[in-house]
Protein backbone atom coordinates (compact mmCIF):
# COMPACT_ATOMS: atom_id res chain seq x y z
CA UNK A 1 0.00 0.00 0.00
CA UNK A 2 1.31 3.34 -1.34
CA UNK A 3 1.69 6.38 1.13
CA UNK A 4 -0.49 8.64 -0.82
CA UNK A 5 -3.60 5.45 -0.29
CA UNK A 6 -2.77 5.05 3.35
CA UNK A 7 -2.99 9.05 4.13
CA UNK A 8 -6.18 8.77 1.83
CA UNK A 9 -7.34 5.98 4.69
CA UNK A 10 -6.39 7.54 7.86
CA UNK A 11 -6.45 11.83 7.82
CA UNK A 12 -4.89 11.61 11.21
CA UNK A 13 -1.67 11.08 9.79
CA UNK A 14 -1.68 14.18 7.67
CA UNK A 15 -2.51 16.21 11.04
CA UNK A 16 0.28 14.09 12.63
CA UNK A 17 2.74 15.03 10.09
CA UNK A 18 1.65 18.54 10.50
CA UNK A 19 2.28 18.60 13.40
CA UNK A 20 5.58 17.34 13.98
CA UNK A 21 6.59 19.50 10.88
CA UNK A 22 5.84 22.93 13.11
CA UNK A 23 6.17 21.27 16.22
CA UNK A 24 9.73 19.63 15.80
CA UNK A 25 11.53 22.72 14.77
CA UNK A 26 10.54 24.57 17.69
CA UNK A 27 11.45 21.77 20.26
CA UNK A 28 14.83 20.88 19.01
CA UNK A 29 15.89 24.62 18.92
CA UNK A 30 14.97 24.92 22.59
CA UNK A 31 16.59 21.72 22.93
CA UNK A 32 19.56 22.84 21.07
CA UNK A 33 19.58 26.59 22.84
CA UNK A 34 19.20 25.08 26.15
CA UNK A 35 22.60 22.47 25.67
CA UNK A 36 24.73 26.00 24.15
CA UNK A 37 23.60 28.30 27.34
CA UNK A 38 24.54 25.69 29.74
CA UNK A 39 27.81 24.63 27.91
CA UNK A 40 28.53 28.78 27.32
CA UNK A 41 27.71 29.63 31.06
CA UNK A 42 31.66 30.02 32.35
CA UNK A 43 32.16 32.07 29.68
CA UNK A 44 29.16 34.32 30.19
CA UNK A 45 30.32 34.12 33.67
CA UNK A 46 33.58 35.46 32.42
CA UNK A 47 32.42 38.56 30.71
CA UNK A 48 30.30 39.81 33.45
CA UNK A 49 33.04 39.62 35.87
CA UNK A 50 34.80 42.04 33.22
CA UNK A 51 32.68 44.13 33.01
CA UNK A 52 32.11 44.43 36.41
CA UNK A 53 35.80 44.93 37.66
CA UNK A 54 35.63 47.89 34.92
CA UNK A 55 32.32 48.94 36.09
CA UNK A 56 33.58 49.57 39.38
CA UNK A 57 36.98 51.33 37.96
CA UNK A 58 35.16 53.70 36.25
CA UNK A 59 35.62 57.36 37.03
CA UNK A 60 32.39 59.54 37.83
CA UNK A 61 31.18 62.76 36.49
CA UNK A 62 33.04 64.16 33.17
CA UNK A 63 36.02 62.02 33.04
CA UNK A 64 33.00 59.38 32.59
CA UNK A 65 31.90 60.62 29.49
CA UNK A 66 33.64 58.58 27.70
CA UNK A 67 32.53 55.31 29.31
CA UNK A 68 29.14 55.31 28.06
CA UNK A 69 29.42 52.47 26.08
CA UNK A 70 30.53 50.49 29.17
CA UNK A 71 27.38 51.51 31.14
CA UNK A 72 25.17 50.25 28.47
CA UNK A 73 27.14 47.13 28.80
CA UNK A 74 26.43 47.09 32.35
CA UNK A 75 22.38 47.44 31.49
CA UNK A 76 22.28 44.72 28.99
CA UNK A 77 24.09 42.42 31.39
CA UNK A 78 21.63 43.42 34.17
CA UNK A 79 18.78 42.40 31.86
CA UNK A 80 20.55 38.88 30.62
CA UNK A 81 20.98 38.12 34.53
CA UNK A 82 17.38 39.22 35.63
CA UNK A 83 16.79 36.93 32.30
CA UNK A 84 17.56 34.09 33.18
CA UNK A 85 16.36 34.41 37.01
CA UNK A 86 13.28 35.14 35.73
CA UNK A 87 13.19 32.19 33.56
CA UNK A 88 14.18 29.60 36.57
CA UNK A 89 10.78 30.67 38.35
CA UNK A 90 8.88 29.00 35.80
CA UNK A 91 8.22 25.71 35.16
CA UNK A 92 8.26 25.60 31.10
CA UNK A 93 11.65 27.56 30.97
CA UNK A 94 13.19 26.13 34.07
CA UNK A 95 14.12 22.95 32.32
CA UNK A 96 16.15 25.00 29.45
CA UNK A 97 17.92 27.32 32.32
CA UNK A 98 21.19 26.48 34.43
CA UNK A 99 19.97 27.05 38.66
CA UNK A 100 23.80 28.07 38.82
CA UNK A 101 22.26 32.18 37.21
CA UNK A 102 20.53 32.20 40.96
CA UNK A 103 24.08 33.03 42.33
CA UNK A 104 24.88 35.01 39.89
CA UNK A 105 24.93 38.98 41.57
CA UNK A 106 23.72 42.03 39.47
CA UNK A 107 26.41 44.84 38.09
CA UNK A 108 25.81 48.01 40.09
CA UNK A 109 25.61 50.98 37.45
CA UNK A 110 28.70 52.97 38.08
CA UNK A 111 28.36 56.70 39.45
CA UNK A 112 24.81 56.13 40.51
CA UNK A 113 22.87 58.15 42.98
CA UNK A 114 23.32 55.89 46.32
CA UNK A 115 20.30 55.59 47.91
CA UNK A 116 20.08 57.14 51.84
CA UNK A 117 18.60 55.15 54.71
Amino acid sequence: MSLIQRMKDNPLLIVEGILIGIVGPWIATSLLNGARDRIMFQMDIQKIEWVRRAASEMPCGQAGLPFQPLIQEVVAMNERIMYEKESNKHWYSDWSVTDRWNFVNEIPVPCAPQERK
